[in-house]
């Protein structure tokens, strides 16, 4: 199991779960000029539902929903921190905002990587993630 990291920063922090695959390399393509991602607010049962994967099923999920004091107190502070709401559910928070505010809100710099994938009918191609490189864990932002 992957070990959190604290660090002190006006949004949620970014932790990700440690997946990096082997065949992933730089890409020469550019960031996207606006980001999107789904953020776990502090759950009733205090994991995040992005740690908790294989644990979650039709008889625990609602372990993972958020108060709605820490969902509220998420939005704020990712308001303040410059990012788009763009849906708020029991379980998590959309976002979007530019690469600049992922950086100077979770002090972390945002890559993009190609990677080997499987699309339909089978047909192999490289499609491009973006990544936390730095982070010690990664796939997933919290």
């Amino acid at each position: 199991m992957a070990k959190k990291t604290e660090k002190k920063s006006k949004a949620p922090q970014v932790l990700t779960k440690s997946k990096s695959s082997s065949k992933s390399t730089p890409s020469d393509s550019a960031l996207p000029s606006k980001i999107f991602a789904q953020v776990s607010p502090r759950s009733v049962g205090g994991v995040s539902m992005f740690e908790a994967q294989e644990q979650i099923n039709s008889e625990t999920v609602t372990n993972f929903f958020s108060h709605g004091d820490a969902t509220n107190e998420a939005v704020a502070r990712l308001q303040e921190a410059g990012f788009d709401i763009l849906q708020i559910s029991p379980l998590t928070i959309n976002i979007a905002g530019s690469p600049a505010t992922y950086k100077r809100a979770f002090d972390t710099e945002i890559v993009v990587e190609d990677r080997p994938v499987i699309k339909s009918l089978g047909i192999e191609d490289v499609a491009q993630f973006l990544e936390t490189p730095e982070s010690v864990f990664r796939n997933s932002i919290l």
